[in-house]
């Protein structure tokens, strides 16, 4: 398959929480571009989930973000560690530290 992305991958991991339909779920960021993130999680939504992506980084504002599950791969949860399990969301709209975000991405891009 074809990799869509316009940006690269940029990999870091960072802990974030995620909201669908109410309910909160924890995961870690594996790669991350301007467009989206691949989050790691047991809790994988299936593709076309919308879910708000709740990030925080020290001495940052929160990032808060609405993104659409673009594909998933489910594992058990006590293979999360072992397996690359979870799913790439496509970020729509922010609703705080869009700012943040992109500078944080520029700067692990700068350090490549």
């Amino acid at each position: 398959m074809a990799d869509k992305r316009l940006g690269a991958r940029l990999r870091k991991r960072i802990k974030v929480t995620f909201v669908e339909n109410g309910k909160k779920r924890m995961g870690y960021t594996d790669d991350m571009t301007e467009d989206g993130l691949f989050l790691r999680t047991a809790a994988a939504q299936p593709p076309g989930t919308l879910v708000t992506i709740e990030i925080e980084m020290a001495e940052q504002e929160k990032i808060v973000v609405e993104g659409r599950v673009r594909w998933a791969r489910r594992i058990p949860a006590q293979m999360v560690y072992k397996a690359k399990g979870g799913m790439g969301v496509k970020f729509g709209r922010f609703h705080s530290g869009e700012d943040a975000y992109r500078s944080f991405v520029e700067g692990l891009r700068r350090k490549r």
